[in-house]
């Protein structure tokens, strides 16, 4: 991620599928001087999209990428909002395993869940492609999504 003076978070220009890195935890709560030690609860400002197949593709997966039609490309670290709705491609990178092939990070709203079109792509030796509707997306939920291949 990149983080900008004014505390707007945005994702890297070709972010990586599978890249666990990209998981986002923040917190806002004021301070005063001399208060010594405390604690703070951390929000994760991103939402974590899953998919695995019902059956392991009969060749090894060696790789894949996850694409939406429209998600939030920045986070504001000052009030929590996100922005700058548009297509989002995660670069192909290796997968998970051979049935939990791909995951994604995205922003998404705070309090509502936002529906976005995903295209999943896995190659290897068995290759898979399919678009699936719908998808929701939340901030601090995992959607799990089983495709039956």
């Amino acid at each position: 991620y990149t983080i900008s003076k004014s505390g707007t978070v945005s994702f890297p220009e070709t972010p990586a599928s599978n890249d666990s890195k990209l998981d986002a935890f923040y917190a806002k709560v004021p301070i005063t001087g001399g208060q010594g030690s405390l604690s703070v609860s951390l929000k994760r400002a991103v939402a974590k999209v899953s998919v695995s197949l019902s059956k392991a593709l009969s060749g090894a997966a060696a790789s894949s990428s996850l694409s939406f039609d429209s998600a939030y490309r920045s986070f504001s670290l000052l009030d929590g909002e996100v922005s700058g709705l548009q297509p989002l491609t995660f670069g192909s990178a290796s997968c998970p395993d051979t049935q939990n092939v791909a995951y994604a990070y995205i922003f998404a709203p705070q309090d509502q869940a936002h529906s976005c079109t995903m295209t999943l792509n896995v190659f290897g030796s068995s290759a898979l492609s399919t678009t699936l509707n719908n998808i929701p997306v939340q901030r601090n939920i995992q959607t799990n999504i089983k495709y039956n291949n």
